[in-house]
């Protein structure tokens, strides 16, 4: 099956992001908070600049909005 340009860079997107998190398993993480209820972590914050940067290299024109 081939997939279109699109579908390919973010499924490779994912699996570096997943890369990235699968660092972090089982380590001790220290966790901010953005809001009272909405913690982020430094894995939260490296998996999405691994998935923004595979999706800039292949898509450099294209905005992205990012909530890791």
């Amino acid at each position: 099956m081939e997939f279109s340009s699109y579908t390919s860079t973010a499924l490779a997107a994912a699996k570096e992001g997943a890369s990235v998190l699968l660092k972090y398993y089982n380590s001790v993480l220290s966790v901010e908070y953005k809001g009272e209820i909405d913690p982020v972590t430094q894995a939260d914050k490296n998996s999405q600049k691994a998935i923004i940067k595979v999706i800039k290299d292949v898509f450099p024109h294209h905005g992205i909005l990012a909530e890791e």
